[in-house]
């Protein structure tokens, strides 16, 4: 969660695409607010990744930094990266790794089979994300939830 004004920065390792050849492209995908004011629209916009934003690792890893300035409205900021190849093909980028939980999970004891799965695949999540931007201020409020005991009180 971020609030409007704090930095709008995009910092990740991803598996370089062998796929697609060195001549391939990176774009990055952006569903944002409308940064005009009073125009409540959503827009999805895409960017071109420059070659100043990418760092090489080694043969298999990249790292890539953006920096989109700050948040300029509240909302939903989702992102992905993919690549696109000479003919036109797009390919998502995936992490190198896993990716930190985004929220402290509980253990069970419940056996999950679908959990297990995926907690032992090795291959990476896809390059991709949400920022909620919340309004300047807002941790700062204190909110409380009223609990109504009769209907239509």
């Amino acid at each position: 969660m971020r609030s409007v004004g704090q930095h709008f920065i995009i910092d990740v390792i991803v598996q370089r695409n062998q796929k697609h050849g060195k001549d391939s492209q990176i774009f990055l995908g952006l569903g944002a607010p409308s940064p005009i004011e009073y125009n409540n629209h959503h827009l999805l916009t895409w960017h071109k990744i420059e070659e100043r934003n990418i760092t090489n690792i080694d043969n298999i890893q990249q790292e890539i930094h953006l920096n989109f300035g700050k948040f300029w409205k509240c909302g939903f900021y989702d992102w992905r990266l993919v690549s696109i190849s000479e003919d036109g093909k797009f390919q998502p980028l995936e992490i190198v790794g896993k990716p930190d939980p985004v929220f402290p999970t509980a253990s069970t004891d419940a056996y999950d089979d679908y959990y297990e799965q995926n907690v032992e695949d090795d291959v990476g999540s896809i390059a991709q994300g949400r920022f909620i931007v919340h309004a300047r201020g807002m941790r700062d409020q204190s909110f409380h939830e009223v609990q109504i005991d009769q209907q239509n009180a």
